[in-house]
């Protein structure tokens, strides 16, 4: 993976931890970490625990508190994983 990709990952990762510290509204940290680590990652095993841990998540965060928060986090992932994709995939520019 490329240094800009690592930047990105870390980048989301800072985000969804600051969640837990700063009252920042719309998203929930753990959804976005979650989905992000379900819609970007290349191991199937990570996906496949990411996505497991998402819907326990999603089931505690609709049924039993009410939280929307978790609809502000699958956004905030699909849109970084995206970018995350984008920077994998772009054009490399060759100094010949």
């Amino acid at each position: 993976m490329p240094p800009t990709g690592w930047a990105w990952d870390g980048g989301v990762i800072i985000l969804a931890l600051l969640r837990a510290v700063v009252l920042i509204p719309g998203y929930s940290g753990h959804a976005l970490f979650l989905a992000y680590s379900l819609f970007s990652s290349q191991s199937w095993v990570a996906r496949i625990t990411a996505g497991l841990v998402l819907v326990e998540v999603a089931y505690l965060k609709i049924f039993v508190w009410q939280d929307k928060t978790i609809i502000g986090g699958i956004l905030l992932a699909l849109a970084a994983s995206g970018v995350f994709r984008w920077l994998l995939n772009r054009p490399k520019i060759h100094d010949d």
